[in-house]
């Protein structure tokens, strides 16, 4: 009893990290204890395909409502309805165009990763893309309604849904097909799931209107497909395309290997960092023009909490995963361990900063983000253009683009802290 009235009189953004963390860490959980069981069940060529056709959505994702999903973060309560209107409309748009356009996709594909695994996988394109973006445009409703507890619902639905798909397709189809069903179906059914729980909100904010707002709110907000759509796409290209360039420079074992490594070393960030982001993303939301000497000090004590909560697991995955993911996963793997030691002090800076990732955005310094993401895909494809120049071998490019990352959200935290106590930029 005595916990858990010292839990109750917890500070509200504490609760709130606590509530999307629980959610967060079983969802995690639940993917963490089947990855022994798939990585049996798939080869490093399903994962290393996977996780390339993961990124080629997510980068789709940068164009397939124009970034419009993100002034929901800013947008007024009656401009919602007609924004949500608008990113649907957009998104199906952009999904129709990729199911006609697939069969040439398919065929790049099969070309550029030596492999026919890819083609005849335009409608699970099409329907993955829409899944996606509706699943982010209603996480960034949940976010700004503080709707912590049906988010984390969602992100256990989601969970429970890959898994279940992913063991049940071993069965039928132990290709690249089986993960990408099993992902996109996860992704749609948490969509279903958040849609369930922000109905009532779409209820509550009225309809009046709804379809005579949206050419002003595209005129209002046009800096999110001017600007935050190219942002968007360097993001994408500088870092969630790694997998890609694997997979182009080195054989799909070596890739597949990167691949799986990105999944297992992601979760701290997932557990943590994560909920953390998206609890004072709202926290920013309700405090843009607070007092900016608050701002920083805020700031300031976050990235320090993250700081030690992050240094004692991030060191124990530096020295303990060449010889631990070997036995957790399997003697084939062996190589995946190395590739995760080399990646645990990128990945501890890209904890740190996680929470951060939305402030540039959500203050409207969109021109700062472009600027960020722009220096990240110049270092980062650097690293690799010159990592085949010179025949790197896959430590040596993993390494570069590693260090390139870490320099690449070092400054993103010095550009946050700037912005965070000079309130609101220009929108418009």
């Amino acid at each position: 009893m005595p916990a858990i009235s010292r839990l109750i009189q917890l500070p509200p953004f504490a609760r709130n990290v606590l509530r999307v963390l629980g959610g967060t860490i079983i969802a995690q959980l639940l993917v963490l204890a089947a990855t022994p069981f798939l990585s049996r069940i798939y080869t490093p060529e399903a994962f290393a395909l996977s996780q390339s056709f993961t990124s080629i959505i997510g980068t789709l994702m940068m164009v397939a409502c124009l970034r419009y999903e993100l002034a929901l973060t800013v947008s007024s309560r009656e401009e919602t309805p007609s924004l949500l209107l608008l990113c649907g409309a957009i998104t199906c748009l952009m999904a129709t165009a990729l199911f006609f356009f697939s069969p040439l996709l398919s065929h790049r594909s099969a070309t550029l990763f030596n492999t026919t695994a890819l083609s005849r996988l335009g409608f699970i394109s099409a329907i993955g893309l829409v899944a996606s973006t509706a699943l982010n445009a209603t996480t960034f409703l949940l976010i700004k309604e503080k709707l912590f507890t049906q988010l984390a619902a969602a992100k256990i639905v989601q969970a429970v849904a890959f898994v279940a798909m992913a063991l049940a397709l071993a069965f039928v189809a132990k290709s690249v097909t089986g993960v990408l069903l099993a992902d996109v179906t996860s992704r749609s059914i948490a969509f279903l799931t958040a849609l369930a729980f922000c109905i009532p909100v779409i209820r509550g904010l009225g309809g009046a209107r709804v379809l005579s707002r949206i050419p002003g709110i595209m005129r209002k907000y046009r800096n999110f497909p001017l600007i935050s759509v190219p942002a968007g796409l360097l993001n994408s290209l500088g870092g969630a395309f790694n997998t890609v360039w694997m997979l182009a420079l080195f054989d799909a074992s070596t890739a597949g290997s990167y691949a799986i490594v990105e999944r297992i070393i992601s979760a701290p960030v997932g557990l943590v960092a994560g909920a953390i982001s998206q609890v004072y993303q709202a926290e920013i939301l309700s405090a843009r023009t607070s007092d900016p000497a608050l701002a920083r000090e805020r700031f300031r004590r976050l990235v320090m909490m993250q700081v030690k909560i992050g240094a004692i697991p991030f060191a124990l995955l530096f020295f303990l995963s060449p010889y631990a993911l070997p036995l957790l996963l399997g003697p084939q793997w062996r190589q995946a361990g190395v590739f995760c030691q080399i990646l645990a002090p990128f990945q501890f800076i890209v904890f740190v900063t996680f929470p951060f990732q939305m402030v540039l955005t959500v203050m409207e310094r969109q021109h700062l983000q472009l600027a960020w993401d722009a220096i990240r895909f110049a270092l980062v494809s650097g690293c690799w253009f010159a990592a085949k120049a010179l025949r790197a071998t896959p430590v040596e490019a993993i390494a570069a683009t590693a260090v390139a990352g870490g320099v690449s959200y070092l400054i993103f935290l010095a550009m946050a802290y700037r912005s965070i106590g000079q309130g609101r930029g220009a929108g418009a």
